[in-house]
């Protein structure tokens, strides 16, 4: 304690000091310690504070040795504390720093020059695992006195560790550079719906001035049904933080500057702040207007492949089947499922289908298109193995999304086609090969057919007299009576003469009158009111005279004053005439039943069983056909010169037989009859043909290749036929006769296929050609070659358009209108299908009332049907196929056709305000059917014309099994069609 009573702490040493027998004496040595103590807690104090330290704190003195060392460092460094004590801080630096740091020191303790401390900057340090780091460092100098008074210097250096920040800073730079980059807009705002932040893509999309929209409330962004809930959304949500939109994407409106209305997929993520406190709102926002409107015209292509009545399929690049329409679905006979994913090659015969990913490798090599772009005859499998022919349209389309191709296929099933061609095609030989007149006549007696037979019996053309009256080929007596006879029969049903064979007088276009039976059967359409009648006349004069004539040769083969023989492939005699006994001497009953060679010498008669056995065996024939002199014998052993002519009878059901004539020179009646029934045929074909001689000049053109390719028979004749052919094909056609002389391999011959024609105009037409050749009597040489041409007439109509490819592809190939309405019945699109089929222009067309389209009796009640169903929502049409009638609005002529409605309900359009539903709209498939209906009528014609015909008709596959039996067959067979 001081003199003025301050307490102080001090060092105390005492000493006894001993001297002889003295008392001890006590010498004190007292060391006050208040400076030193302070210095101590001060030290203790910053001890502490450098050890709680968030900074890592590093201290050293003046000569680098490290006097302190923080937890926070030794948790950036990776030193303890204690291994870093009294070591130099060179330690924590990257070599080409610390052998520069000792340097440093000396320097500043010379100079004092401050060039690091009371600054920040920027180093590079080195952890205990020697990897390095950024830090930011900051130096502070302490100058104090040690123990003797001296002036001590330590540093205490601060050090930041960069690494995160580093990390973070460029985290952010991304972050921002994404934001202001991406195309899809970002907003953040506060809880209270205030934006803090947006990038350009808002501001673009919403269309609004850079900066514009920051510090504003989000509720401008949206429609104001919508924006007066928001704020009440987000008070709710920082009451209950029950999440609804956070943390989910949905579909919401947006509205634009100018006030416009798009849909937009939304989505929210909230970002909490480390403390807890309220944090922010991160949007994310992308228009799906465009992607809306792909879905509905996905939705309504999709709809109209599935309404098509054509098979649509649709493939990628490698094959595989994308859609699979009903009709489609229907045809092949598959469910779709079992279609779709699987490759288009199930749905073809073996033989094409092993060939089939070739041909697509090939064409995304070549880009060639073979198939592509345009319409070919092929053949398809369905589920059961059956195959079926059919004609296959394929268009490119290109996906630009995935940057592949794919291909749309329309499949017409030809079946029924097919059928219809043979039936016809058959019908038309019967028709023209049959003796027996065929005219065919709609209820009020106008003639819709006329057969060759019945152009040579009446005299007449057929062009002459069809659309006219059946009463031109009656004498007055009858016609002035036939209308009379229909209009009964039409009232009363009441059959005179239908299905009754009876006897009346017909009239020739000459004038001249003969007497027929007639047979006449009704044929009843379900698609027409009134029926046809086919009648079969049969010239009875004619039979008369061919009954006279058969009696007249019975006579003339009994008084022939030369023999006549006719003798069984074995050389026996089955008749003779009685002239036999004049040359020879024998009777007819001596002859009959014996070989012939009982009249030949005995040199000829041991020879002519061999000459019959090899004739059987190789069909050369050395006698046969030909007039020869010989010798015979007669029945007293004289041999007597005698000239000979033989022909091989053929009779269908009976063995060969031979008939032979001494000393006659004349033709045979029977082949020259044949020869001109084969000239008629052939003149009054109705498919053209033109007949070519072996080097390819023109032997015969017929009057329908006069009508088909407008030349004259007289300009073509003896001209080669390359006249017929466009240039392309003409310059080539010698080669292909003479390669084919030379290897006999038919590429063209006994084939149909599908060629170019040349008409006189230089118009050029495409037709389907079948070429037959003509070899003389031993086949071993071309005489002729004949071609039948049949026109093919194609159709240019388009489709509907659409927003995809693959809709316009649609458009530009379907054969049927598609129309779309609205639900008061206004045309919003239709087809060029539609505007050829109802003739009115495209343009004309929409934005008008679809009761235009209509017969008056269906137009005037089709607003009702609409209204109707908008309130009850019953479908009577909707979602159904129906035959209904159409009108053409520039002849005012109605028409049937078969219509497929559906209706198109899109989700995705955005309501106006007051709305409760979308508007509706109704897509509908038209296809005319007229000539289905006169197909199906010339079916039920073929079918009544070969049951009425007086001959038995048979038709067959080339496999033998049968497919016609007519009425006739049934009752000389005695067994029915279903049984055979």
């Amino acid at each position: 304690k001081t003199r003025d009573e301050q307490v102080f702490t001090a060092s105390l040493l005492v000493k006894d000091i001993h001297i002889g027998s003295l008392e001890p004496v006590f010498v004190g040595y007292i060391r006050d310690l208040t400076s030193e103590m302070e210095l101590a807690t001060q030290k203790h104090l910053s001890t502490a504070i450098i050890q709680t330290s968030f900074i890592p704190i590093i201290c050293i003195d003046q000569n680098g040795s490290v006097q302190e060392f923080s937890s926070a460092a030794e948790a950036v460094f990776g030193y303890s504390r204690a291994e870093l004590l009294g070591e130099n801080v060179k330690i924590l630096m990257p070599d080409h720093v610390a052998k520069s740091h000792d340097g440093y020191l000396k320097a500043y303790a010379k100079t004092r020059i401050k060039s690091i401390i009371d600054s920040k900057r920027p180093v590079t340090a080195l952890r205990r695992d020697k990897t390095e780091f950024q830090a930011e460092l900051m130096v502070k100098e302490i100058v104090h006195k040690d123990a003797f008074g001296k002036d001590t210097t330590e540093y205490i250096g601060y050090v930041k560790d960069l690494s995160y920040q580093t990390i973070l800073d460029q985290a952010t730079r991304i972050n921002e550079l994404v934001a202001s980059l991406s195309a899809v807009p970002i907003l953040i705002i506060n809880p209270r719906g205030m934006i803090i932040e947006c990038n350009a893509a808002t501001e673009n999309d919403f269309g609004y001035a850079p900066g514009e929209l920051v510090g504003k409330n989000v509720k401008m962004l949206m429609p104001e049904d919508v924006a007066v809930e928001h704020d009440s959304y987000l008070s709710r949500y920082r009451a209950t933080h029950v999440k609804k939109v956070i943390d989910n994407t949905r579909v919401v409106r947006g509205i634009r500057k100018d006030r416009t209305i798009f849909s937009a997929e939304l989505s929210v993520r909230e970002v909490k702040k480390s403390d807890g406190t309220e944090g922010q709102f991160i949007g994310y926002l992308r228009d799906v207007t465009v992607e809306q409107q792909i879905a509905a015209t996905n939705y309504i292509n999709t709809t109209m492949m599935d309404l098509s009545p054509i098979p649509v399929l649709v493939i990628d690049h490698k094959g595989t089947v994308q859609h699979f329409s009903r009709a489609a679905s229907k045809a092949f006979e598959y469910p779709v499922s079992s279609v779709i994913g699987q490759n288009v090659k199930m749905l073809m015969p073996d033989d094409i289908a092993a060939e089939h990913d070739g041909y697509l490798e090939r064409y995304l090599i070549t880009h060639v298109p073979h198939v592509i772009g345009s319409t070919r005859r092929v053949y398809g499998k369905k589920s059961t193995g059956k195959i079926f022919p059919v004609e296959l349209n394929i268009r490119e389309v290109f996906d630009e999304q995935l940057n592949v191709p794919v291909y749309v296929g329309f499949v017409q099933d030809l079946t029924e086609e097919a059928e219809i061609e043979a039936m016809n095609a058959f019908s038309e030989m019967v028709n023209i090969l049959s003796p027996v007149p065929v005219i065919s006549i709609t209820h009020d007696g106008t003639v819709v057919r006329f057969s060759a037979s019945a152009e040579q019996e009446f005299k007449v053309q057929a062009s002459e007299i069809i659309g006219k009256n059946v009463k031109l080929l009656q004498p007055p007596e009858v016609a002035d009576q036939h209308d009379m006879y229909l209009r009964r029969y039409q009232e009363t049903k009441v059959k005179h003469v239908i299905d009754n064979t009876r006897q009346t007088v017909a009239k020739r276009w000459d004038g001249s009158t003969f007497r027929v039976s007639l047979f006449i059967k009704e044929v009843k359409d379900n698609d027409h009111e009134y029926p046809l009648f086919v009648g079969y006349i049969k010239n009875i004069e004619e039979d008369n005279r061919i009954e006279e004539a058969s009696k007249e040769n019975a006579a003339m083969q009994l008084l022939a004053p030369l023999p006549v023989f006719v003798i069984t492939k074995n050389g026996i005699v089955l008749d003779v005439n009685p002239a036999v006994e004049a040359v020879f001497g024998y009777s007819q009953n001596e002859v009959k039943g014996h070989n012939i060679n009982m009249i030949m010498p005995q040199h000829i008669a041991s020879q002519h069983d061999e000459y019959l056995r090899r004739y059987l065996r190789t069909g050369e024939k050395h006698v046969i056909d030909q007039i020869r002199a010989t010798q015979g014998k007669r029945k007293d052993g004289t041999v007597i010169p005698i000239e000979i002519s033989i022909r091989e009878v053929q009779v269908p059901g009976m063995e060969t037989q031979y008939v032979g004539y001494v000393k006659d020179t004349s033709m045979n009646q029977r082949m020259v009859e044949s020869l001109r029934w084969n000239e008629a045929i052939i003149s009054l074909a109705a498919t053209p043909l033109v007949v070519i001689d072996p080097e390819g000049l023109i032997m015969k053109f017929t009057l329908e290749a006069e009508k088909l390719f407008q030349y004259n028979a007289d300009e073509v004749i003896g001209k080669n036929v390359k006249m017929l052919m466009p240039p392309e094909i003409a310059r080539k056609h010698d080669r292909y006769i003479e390669r084919y002389h030379v290897s006999r391999i038919k590429t063209v011959i006994d084939h149909n296929r599908r060629v170019k024609g040349k008409k006189k105009n230089g118009e050029v037409f495409l037709c389907e050609l079948g070429v037959r050749e003509i070899l003389n009597e031993d086949d071993s040489m071309t005489e002729a070659f004949a071609g039948y041409i049949r026109p093919i007439h194609t159709d240019h109509n388009s489709l509907i358009e659409g927003s995809s490819e693959i809709n316009s592809m649609m458009h530009a190939v379907s054969l049927h209108g598609v129309i779309i309405i609205d639900e008061v019945g206004i045309i919003e699109k239709a087809n060029p299908s539609v505007a050829e089929m109802f003739g009115v222009q495209e343009a004309m067309l929409i934005g008008k009332n679809v009761k235009m389209l209509m017969p008056y009796d269906i137009a005037k009640n089709h607003d009702d049907y609409l209204s109707n169903y908008l309130k009850t929502g019953i479908k009577r049409v909707i979602d159904t196929k129906r035959v209904t009638y159409g009108k053409n609005v520039a002849t005012q002529n109605v028409f049937p056709m078969e219509l497929s409605v559906k209706e198109l309900t899109d989700t995705s359009v955005t309501l106006a305000e007051g709305e409760t539903r979308a508007p509706r709209r109704y897509l509908g498939c038209i296809r005319f059917i007229e000539h289905e209906i006169q197909i199906e009528r010339q079916r039920m014609l073929n079918k009544h014309t070969l049951d009425l015909s007086m001959s038995g008709t048979i038709v067959s596959t080339h496999k033998g099994s049968i497919i016609m039996f007519s009425l006739v067959a049934e009752k000389l067979f005695g067994c029915s069609s279903e049984q055979v």
